[in-house]
């Protein structure tokens, strides 16, 4: 078992950020499976990505909010995904982030209709606490 103080310093305890019991996208051993659930047909996902470009992920139906982001994530090769998210408006039009623990098609109604945006969810007051230049 792997002590706390073993482990290094989140981003968001770089921050100061009070901890956090959620999903960290940083921390290898909460990393879901690569493999999608099995069961379920293949859903397409439009991603707005951060220049603007627009790429399709395929899922299956059952796969929570945290495998598209880790497979956008993947996409761009980007390690410290804490500070971004993914937003989509519901069916109030209204902009709400991703959950990233519950099922996808729970979330969306209508995903082939859906626009995903890949975003910054906040910066760090300090930029030299990030450890890789492309985030």
């Amino acid at each position: 078992m792997v002590e706390p103080s073993d482990r290094p310093a989140s981003a968001a305890q770089r921050l100061g950020a009070p901890d956090s019991y959620g999903v960290s996208t940083l921390e290898p051993s909460l990393r879901p499976p690569t493999t999608q659930p099995s069961g379920g047909r293949q859903v397409p996902l439009r991603v707005q990505l951060l220049d603007d470009t627009q790429e399709v992920f395929q899922i299956s139906q059952r796969s929570p909010g945290k495998l598209l982001f880790d497979l956008v994530a993947n996409h761009l090769n980007l390690v410290e995904g804490d500070y971004f998210g993914l937003e989509y408006q519901d069916h109030r039009k209204m902009t709400v982030w991703l959950d990233l623990l519950k099922p996808i098609l729970k979330q969306i109604r209508r995903p082939k209709n859906t626009i995903l945006r890949f975003v910054v969810k906040f910066f760090p007051p300090d930029h030299t606490q990030l450890m890789e230049e492309l985030t």
